[in-house]
C-alpha cells in the first residue's frame, strides 16, 4: 500500500537503471557456471577484450570480466544520462521501452502543460467572504 501511489504511472527510472545495471554486472561478472553468465561472456568477451585493449589495457586487465562489467555499467550509466537531458530524447525516454513508444514518444510533440497561475490562499479567500 505505501508504494501503490509512487509506482502507479511507471517504475521509476532510477530504479530501472539499478537492477538492470546490477543484474548485468553480477551475472558478467560472478556467474562463471550458470547459462546466462556464460552466454552474456561468450558474446561480449570478444568486444570486451578489443574495447580493455583501446582503453590502454595489458593482458591481464583485458580478460578481466568484472573491470569490464565496471566500464559497461559506467558508460552505460553517464550514456543514458545524456541521453535522457532534454537536448535529446527527453527524461520520459528508456532503453526498455518498445522500439514504437520510443518513435511516438520522440515525435509525438506533447509538453506537459504548466498551469502559471499560483494557487488561491485559502486566507485571503475567507477574508473576502
Amino acid at each position: 500500500n505505501g508504494v501503490d501511489k509512487y509506482l502507479e504511472k511507471a517504475l521509476p527510472w532510477m530504479i530501472q537503471q539499478s537492477v538492470s545495471c546490477s543484474a548485468f554486472y553480477h551475472f558478467y561478472a560472478h556467474d562463471a557456471e550458470g547459462w546466462l553468465g556464460v552466454t552474456l561472456r561468450s558474446y561480449l568477451k570478444p568486444i570486451a577484450i578489443q574495447i580493455m585493449v583501446l582503453m590502454g589495457a595489458d593482458g591481464k586487465e583485458s580478460e578481466d570480466d568484472a573491470l569490464f562489467a565496471k566500464f559497461a555499467v559506467g558508460f552505460f550509466m553517464i550514456g543514458m544520462g545524456i541521453v535522457r537531458m532534454d537536448q535529446f530524447f527527453g527524461p520520459r525516454f528508456s532503453p526498455f521501452m518498445t522500439l514504437s513508444e520510443m518513435v511516438m514518444g520522440v515525435f509525438s510533440g506533447k509538453k506537459k502543460k504548466v498551469n502559471s497561475k499560483p494557487p488561491a490562499n485559502k486566507k485571503n479567500n475567507k477574508k473576502n467572504q
